[in-house]
């Protein structure tokens, strides 16, 4: 099984230039598409191969073949959108000389986002045996699901920024930037919040899990992901893509160096709870004391009508939704199946929040309000000529 998935990955890994080169075009909402089907057809695949007795070789097999199958999928994608696009095996030093400078940094940051990401379950397994693994594992999944959801909008700042930044529209950049901040911390404000509530019971529905440990896995690496949602997913692509990769990859370097170092430390001494502050407080220190300050000065707001715009409306609105989903989970205990209650609560949780922070932001109400009188007009109102 290890060869098969070597192997396929030597041979899906050149192909996977091709998501990216739709994302350079984008043209993001086509390789979700791609990927959603991926992902359906996946699940289906392994559900009828582990039903039919198949071993983990036969799902090795399965999932590198799909993968790669992903890739070409892709190619047909940007062949339709780029016809002259072909592929040749080409020596080319000129090329290879202007890709090197980014393409280093970006190989570099890379690994170190390999180090951040995949080495706390070789910790915790050394350190603190499978259990440890387990319950990270279990404790892991929720803060997953909430970084998925909240940063889908994020994949737009890597294109543009580059696309800006090359144009030299700065100003432009820094709207853009400011914006992208602005949702993320709504996002993370309100999806972390409601998720660290109700933890519990969507793990318990989830993996018929209680252990107080997981849970408690689960809230520590909630507010791990509030970090990365709310600054790193912006701040990130935008160095990445705005000529400031040098950067980038330094602060890459320090945080894998910390969190490799902090995981070991504290693992031996406190278990999983050791390893996710191993990861916790390299990435929230970057994020506080270093790129929040750079952002602030590149979009020339003040540090405090940045804050106040970016964050504090937000944990406001965040806060008052909090309260409201206590109340009324102490209400309905009992009263339905656990599922209806989770469904009302999250429910409630979502218009308290929305509408909370809808009214502290007057603008963005008002640029709702003209979103939907759009929509309306143009479905009233459609062009004789296309039908649309």
């Amino acid at each position: 099984t290890l060869r098969v998935f070597g192997i396929g990955c030597a041979l899906v890994f050149p192909t996977g230039i091709f998501p990216e080169i739709l994302v350079g075009l984008r043209k993001i909402y086509l390789r979700n598409y791609v990927l959603a089907g991926t992902r359906i057809t996946e699940t289906l695949g392994i559900a009828v191969i582990l039903s039919m007795g198949g071993s983990l070789l036969a799902l090795a097999f399965f999932t590198v073949s799909l993968n790669l199958s992903t890739n070409f999928v892709m190619y047909a994608l940007c062949r339709r959108e780029i016809p002259s696009l072909r592929l040749r095996l080409r020596w080319d030093p000129t090329t290879l000389r202007e890709l090197a400078d980014f393409s280093g940094f970006i190989y570099l940051i890379s690994i170190c986002s390999l180090i951040i990401r995949k080495t706390d379950h070789l910790v915790l397994s050394i350190f603190a045996g499978l259990k440890a693994v387990g319950i990270y594992q279990l404790g892991g999944r929720l803060p997953d699901l909430c970084d998925n959801l909240a940063t889908q909008y994020q994949e737009n700042i890597a294109p543009l920024s580059a696309a800006l930044h090359a144009s030299n529209q700065r100003q432009n950049l820094r709207d853009l930037i400011f914006f992208a901040m602005r949702f993320s911390s709504f996002m993370a404000a309100g999806g972390i919040s409601l998720a660290y509530i109700v933890c519990q019971d969507l793990i318990a529905l989830l993996f018929n899990v209680h252990d107080p440990d997981v849970i408690q896995a689960c809230r520590w690496l909630l507010i791990n992901a509030a970090f990365t949602i709310a600054v790193r997913s912006v701040t990130d692509k935008f160095l990445m893509m705005s000529g400031r990769h040098r950067l980038l990859a330094s602060l890459y370097i320090v945080e894998a160096v910390a969190h490799l170092l902090l995981s070991v430390l504290l693992t031996r001494r406190y278990g999983v709870v050791g390893v996710i502050f191993g990861t916790l407080i390299p990435n929230a220190a970057l994020a506080i004391f270093i790129l929040l300050p750079y952002i602030i000065r590149f979009v020339k707001h003040s540090p405090m009508t940045f804050l106040d715009k970016v964050y504090l409306r937000p944990a406001f609105a965040a806060a008052l939704m909090a309260f409201t989903v206590l109340v009324a989970r102490q209400y309905l205990t009992g009263s339905m199946p656990q599922l209806l209650q989770l469904v009302v609560v999250i429910a409630l949780g979502g218009v308290v929040y929305c509408g909370v922070f809808l009214g502290v932001n007057p603008d963005d109400w008002q640029a709702v309000q003209e979103f939907f009188r759009q929509k309306l007009k143009i479905q009233n109102h459609p062009d004789t000529r296309t039908g649309r």
